[in-house]
């Protein structure tokens, strides 16, 4: 079965003028390999060869913009062919490239014999949208694509995207999404490795289907959302996850980085509270959509104080961009060995003063040490709680968080009483800051554990409706981001 028309005997595919025209890209799949004999074309002999290649497959109803779900998949490496190329047979009985085509696919079940052979040689599939509910409702396909059931004539509605794995390289550092006039096509079953699940903005926590989620096959690797978008911002999300996706079942090292601005689900929450948009419930380890870090331990000392430090967190640079006065109050919170208090100690000056707080008594011993060892009269060392550092109200100039704010366990109250604490704006002085360094969420080559990791819009979305206004944010570091907000 070599050639395009045995694939169109048992995909059905419908060739001529009418194939695809106006329809958008619902359901791709990458080989892991790709074929030496099909080079791409229209390529300037200077530009970056393509990592992967993918076959698009058009569908009836909207999944994603063309044009965003295109511009994604080629920023991610891809190389696009035409559905309807007479290289499907062929690519298809390699391995290398498998493709389901149609508009929609009226897919055999013969077909999904076919198709599991080719995955698990190699094939990489990524289904989107309507395409995870047009294969046949069969064993063998619940089997191969982790599907549990298909929602057909699924109403559309406001949506909440939870993603519940913020580890796997797909979702990686990616919170909650709000998705307007959504529509859920599709669950994931048993087997499958879910990612997200879809729960109505105004329905209780019982409505959540999982509709993002993995599986392997052999050699090859399947990944599917089963969710349709809503606005351009719905489409832009999908179209970035989706980008993610195809990179993932490619076996390529995931790269696509966060973009700028997602319909985060943070951004429509209350001040005060986790779970404040209706419907969305705080969850156990999330706050606000984003999945809380493990603190680390005190066992862990030795790393604070690693060398390599003064390189990759450049922290006099740190300290120069903030412009800290002598005879300031600043607060170090999460100080731990006291990496930053003595640098922050030498800023103030001896008639300024240094609140090094941490809810370990361990880590404050180890700090007590050392300032009696540098003879820093100026910091004191406070023992916090996890919902207050034990900070004075109104009197703080500075407080600086590095590498801490991602594993509060109570980012909320601890929050709160940061802003108190902050000095209000007067005219002999500014307002008082609050400063987050943390490392950068949006880009996956960051070289840490993605928990660790937090992007810039997710921490707004998390401080400014407590109150905190956004100054600016430093990008000068090379793994992390310097977020700089004030008390209004």
């Amino acid at each position: 079965m070599g050639g395009a028309a045995g694939v169109g005997g048992l995909i059905g595919i419908r060739g001529g003028p009418g194939f695809g025209v106006g329809i958008l890209p619902i359901l791709l799949l990458g080989g892991l390999l790709c074929g030496e004999d099909s080079p791409p074309t229209g390529r300037p002999a200077d530009a970056k060869a393509p990592d992967f290649r993918i076959q698009l497959v058009r569908g009836t109803r909207r999944a994603t913009s063309p044009g965003a779900l295109e511009s994604a998949l080629r920023e991610a490496g891809a190389a696009l062919d035409d559905a309807s190329s007479g290289r499907i047979g062929d690519d298809f009985a390699r391995g290398r490239v498998v493709v389901l085509a149609g508009a929609p696919p009226e897919i055999k079940e013969d077909f999904i014999e076919v198709l599991g052979r080719a995955i698990e040689q190699g094939a990489g599939l990524v289904a989107l949208g309507e395409a995870a509910a047009l294969l046949p409702d069969s064993a063998r396909t619940g089997d191969l694509f982790g599907r549990k059931r298909v929602l057909a004539d699924a109403p559309a509605g406001d949506t909440v995207l939870e993603v519940v794995n913020q580890s796997h390289p797909i979702t990686q550092c990616v919170t909650h999404l709000r998705l307007p006039r959504a529509r859920v096509r599709a669950a994931a079953g048993a087997g499958a490795t879910e990612l997200g699940r879809a729960r109505p903005v105004r329905e209780e926590p019982a409505g959540r289907d999982a509709v993002l989620w993995t599986g392997f096959r052999g050699k090859g690797r399947i990944a599917v959302l089963a969710l349709e978008g809503g606005d351009a911002a719905g489409e832009e999300a999908i179209a970035f996850l989706a980008a993610r996706m195809a990179q993932w079942a490619a076996g390529k090292e995931v790269t696509f980085r966060i973009p700028a601005k997602l319909p985060l689900a943070a951004l429509q929450l209350g001040p005060a509270d986790a779970g404040s948009l209706r419907g969305l419930a705080a969850e156990p380890g999330f706050y606000r959509g984003r999945e809380i870090a493990p603190v680390m331990g005190w066992q862990a000392i030795a790393w604070l104080l690693r060398p390599d430090r003064e390189e990759t967190e450049l922290p006099d640079k740190v300290l120069d961009a903030l412009k800290i006065a002598e005879g300031s109050t600043v607060a170090d919170v999460g100080a731990g060995a006291g990496y930053f208090t003595m640098r922050l100690a030498k800023r103030v000056g001896p008639m300024g003063r240094v609140l090094a707080t941490d809810i370990q008594e361990e880590m404050l011993e180890a700090l007590k040490e050392r300032i009696a060892r540098e003879g820093a009269a100026n910091v004191e060392p406070v023992l916090a709680t996890e919902t207050d550092p034990k900070l004075p109200e109104g009197g703080v100039d500075l407080v600086l968080m590095v590498d801490v704010y991602h594993e509060l366990s109570q980012p909320g109250p601890t929050a709160a009483a940061v802003l108190r604490s902050l000095r209000p704006r007067s005219e002999r002085a500014p307002a008082g800051r609050f400063v987050l360094v943390e490392y950068r969420g949006e880009d996956p080559a960051v070289p840490i554990k993605p928990l660790h990791r937090t992007t810039e819009l997710q921490i707004r979305a998390e401080l400014e409706p407590l109150g905190f206004r956004w100054k600016e944010t430093h990008e000068f570091l090379p793994h992390q981001h310097v977020i700089v907000f004030e008390r209004p």
